[in-house]
């Protein structure tokens, strides 16, 4: 006997449910808001994704593979990757959404929640964050042979500094989500590469 054919967009439904993990945190989210936000019956939650945990987990690689491949390509079409770079820090302090900095980084707000709780979980998120130091790393490499960038410090340093300051930026801008606040900051802390 075949199984039942999926009625619903496997994209479109872990979407859905990182929005929500984003927002509330894996904790806080119940199997109920899961359902309500995916459209979805238990039924089917649990044949497709087999527990919350696999959700999760399903969500955020759905939600950084969309994310990453995203940034690359933006930055890759981009002769000047530094300024690509800059305007992506730009954007997220004078972004005008309120809930986006409340919400601060899904990656390292799961970082956070995780740590010495579910190893698993944590090292998903560490993992997550690392493809984006990873992306930096290669267009600041590249931006570093094509002489744009000038900082005597190594890409490597470069990279795990903009990480830093990606995930203090999204702690901060929840203590002062203002751009007025936030663009200062952010300007002064981007100089590093130039």
């Amino acid at each position: 006997m075949a199984g039942r054919t999926r009625t619903f967009d496997e994209t479109d439904v872990l979407e859905k449910a990182a929005n929500l993990f984003w927002r509330q945190g894996y904790e806080a989210t119940s199997t109920e808001e899961l359902l309500s936000a995916m459209g979805l019956n238990k039924g089917s939650l649990y044949n497709t994704f087999h527990s919350k945990k696999e959700l999760f987990i399903r969500s955020m690689k759905c939600f950084l593979d969309s994310y990453i491949t995203s940034f690359d390509q933006e930055l890759a079409a981009s002769r000047k990757p530094l300024e690509v770079i800059h305007n992506r820090f730009i954007k997220i302090a004078t972004c005008g959404d309120t809930q986006a900095h409340e919400n601060g980084c899904f990656m390292g707000n799961a970082i956070a929640e995780f740590a010495n709780i579910d190893p698993e979980l944590e090292k998903v998120a560490v993992t997550a964050t690392i493809q984006l130091e990873d992306l930096f790393l290669k267009y600041l490499e590249i931006a570093k042979q094509s002489g744009q960038l000038k900082s005597k410090d190594k890409p490597e340093v470069l990279a795990r500094y903009l990480i830093n300051l990606w995930n203090g930026i999204n702690i901060t801008r929840r203590m002062y989500p203002s751009k007025n606040d936030l663009l200062p900051f952010v300007k002064t802390s981007l100089t590093v590469i130039r």
